[in-house]
């Protein structure tokens, strides 16, 4: 993942924008991450990917980057309420909002009742918070 992040964005010759990539991000992750949700789910097995990139997306929906600037979240039909929970979990990271987000990107019958996955997702956040994106890329 460090060489992706590092070398992707750095390189001039790719004209992709982290904008263009996070628009309608909450469908993309539905529709990307759930059918592997399930998987994990059923199986108990090891979702750290998926856990720092819900968590980054979850930080992202805050609208303020790490050194605390405003930034624009961009489109996504669901904008208003990930705007709402990405707030409030900046404001005040607790679990219960981090339930909150990922029922409003994958929906209960996915997420209620999966205290592991709200963990190591809520966890994610918080070393996220603590480290700073860079460092969670590298490890």
């Amino acid at each position: 993942m460090h060489f992706f992040a590092e070398g992707r964005f750095a390189n001039p010759e790719i004209k992709d924008s982290l904008d263009r990539l996070s628009l309608d991000g909450s469908q993309k992750f539905r529709n990307a991450l759930a059918p592997a949700l399930v998987q994990l789910k059923e199986s108990g097995g090891e979702m750290k990917t998926c856990r720092v990139a819900l968590a980054a997306y979850l930080r992202y929906c805050a609208g303020v980057d790490m050194e605390g600037k405003a930034m624009q979240c961009v489109d996504d039909p669901m904008k208003a309420g990930l705007e709402d929970v990405g707030g409030r979990m900046k404001a005040s990271p607790e679990k219960g909002t981090c339930e909150e987000f990922l029922t409003l990107v994958f929906g209960e019958d996915l997420v209620g009742g999966w205290g592991a996955f709200v963990d190591g997702v809520f966890s994610a956040y918080l070393e996220l918070e603590e480290k700073g994106a860079r460092a969670m890329l590298v490890a």
